[in-house]
Formats: structure tokens, sequence, C-alpha cells
């Protein structure tokens, strides 16, 4: 899901998907910031939280040239 900061999500209708297993879900943006609530106390491996200025560190962008590559070679090989 891909979602602005605006509050669009059912915070309560997402925690119970979370906890029940059926969906997992990674957010770096939230409708109200700092953030607070509950979705916080799920485990990692259901509910994941990265910084939002993850797309800016050296890391990433040499993971996305690589991954950028890779694609190429598989859409368009020599």
């Amino acid at each position: 899901m891909n979602t602005p900061r605006g509050a669009i999500v059912d915070e309560d209708a997402l925690y119970r998907e979370l906890s029940s297993g059926r969906l997992r879900a990674a957010f770096d943006v939230f409708w109200e910031e700092p953030y607070t609530g509950r979705l916080l106390e799920l485990p990692s491996d259901r509910f994941m939280v990265t910084p939002h200025i993850a797309s800016t560190c050296r890391e990433f962008l040499a993971a996305t040239a690589r991954d950028f590559v890779q694609f190429l070679d598989m859409v368009a090989p020599q």
C-alpha cells in the first residue's frame, strides 16, 4: 500500500488485520507525526517502520543502481 500523509487509513481495521497475520505492512510516513499509535506494538514481522529519508542514503542509492542494472539485464540482455 502506498499512502499519503492524510488520514485515509482506518487504523483500527489495519491493526486487526496485522494482528491476525493476514496482512503485513511497512510504513515510512504516518497520518500523525510523530506517530504514537498502537501499530508500533506489533511484531516487526507484521509491521515495519522505516525512516522516510532512507531514499537519500548512500546505501539505498547503491542498491537501487544495482537493482536497476539487474532489471535492464533481464528485459534487454546484450
